[in-house]
């Protein structure tokens, strides 16, 4: 059966990734709540899976004897939250598993999960892979992954859409009423795949060093290492074709306007406690002043503010839209363009066009 002494902390960060991965899909599992431990050639395997994608993780121990075990995830975790020994030993029992710090006089038995019910761990191999700076393309996901849909009937929608073109990898979100875009990352590749959002989630928390990324049948291959764990996940892309997004970029404006990011920001945070249930706010551009107002049962609230602007319109949007657009872009100045009273709205950092994001007027 087995048996293993590990370090304590690299162990308990790995579950904590593989809990991220589980926490998001819990209620789609068909299987227990748990991971799958497999000691082979004195390194550890840890396995997470929603059936669908895997996270895997490997690092070495100090000791040990081969098998494999299906344990509960959460228990563990918080047992060794609060077990503050350099290393770990764990021993598989007939129905339980063993935990004991070492050099201490704790020790805690945990029931085991039937092994017979985990899935056989997926073949792969991501060698021929391109090579991505994890921080900047978990950055690009960060910026446009709240423009997706949750549960759209047209899946597509359901997550980022990520292809590369001109020399840049291009990231793609929308739930049809709100869209982002940005293409800052330099890319020369050829990419063309749509992660499902709850998947993005989980790739954003590999944020530091370099990955190797593979595309291959139906499947994103990511691989990187965290010292001493080596990390492994597959992500099980939406099989749908993506809309032709560039058709609904404006490129005529009936009216514009250039600001002050954290002016507009501040304006729209203080008018927010005052929207009606349905959330709207009122923008008007006259020349060099911009003007957003809403009233509701709460109240009212008027800010203006003054740019470097041209024409003259007003309409209705959804505020909660357009404070997350702003949040997003971190440039001192933000445009925002309009091209009519229904078409959508555009809002980009000032003399910018790498990212962008629409939103369309309330009529």
């Amino acid at each position: 059966m087995l048996s293993f002494l590990i370090e304590k902390e690299s162990f308990y960060e790995s579950l904590n990734r593989a809990n991220k991965m589980l926490s998001k899909v819990k209620s789609n599992l068909f299987i227990s709540p748990g991971v799958l431990l497999k000691l082979r050639d004195n390194n550890l395997h840890i396995y997470a899976t929603d059936m669908d994608s895997w996270f895997i993780q490997s690092m070495p121990i100090y000791e040990g004897t081969d098998g494999q075990v299906f344990i509960p995830i959460k228990e563990i975790i918080s047992l060794l939250k609060n077990l503050k020994v350099p290393s770990l030993r764990i021993v598989e029992n007939e129905s339980t598993i063993t935990l004991k710090g070492d050099n201490i006089k704790s020790e805690y038995e945990v029931n085991k999960f039937n092994i017979e019910e985990f899935p056989d761990e997926p073949k792969y191999d991501i060698e021929g892979g391109i090579t991505v700076d994890l921080k900047e393309f978990s950055k690009n996901l960060d910026i446009v992954k709240w423009c997706a849909a949750k549960d759209d009937q047209r899946i597509f929608l359901n997550g980022v859409y990520i292809h590369g073109g001109n020399g840049r990898l291009n990231f793609v979100a929308s739930d049809g009423s709100i869209l982002g875009r940005t293409s800052s990352m330099k890319f020369d590749g050829d990419i063309n795949i749509i992660i499902p959002n709850y998947m993005v989630d989980i790739i954003r928390t590999l944020n530091e060093g370099s990955a190797l990324m593979k595309v291959e049948n139906g499947n994103l291959y990511i691989n990187t290492v965290y010292e001493p764990v080596s990390i492994t996940l597959i992500v099980r892309l939406i099989d749908a074709e993506y809309v032709n997004y560039q058709d609904y970029i404006p490129t005529e404006f009936v009216a514009g306007i250039s600001i002050n990011r954290d002016e507009i920001l501040y304006s729209l945070e203080r008018i927010m406690p005052f929207l009606p249930e349905t959330g709207e706010i009122t923008v008007e551009i006259q020349g060099n002043i911009l003007r957003i107002s809403t009233i509701s049962a709460k109240g009212k609230g008027f800010e203006e503010m003054e740019g470097q602007g041209f024409g003259n319109i007003s309409l209705k949007c959804m505020g909660t839209h357009i404070r997350e657009i702003i949040r997003k872009i971190d440039d001192e100045n933000v445009d925002i363009k309009i091209s009519g009273e229904s078409t959508p709205i555009l809002i980009s950092p000032t003399g910018r066009d790498d990212t962008l994001f629409l939103t369309v007027p309330l009529v």
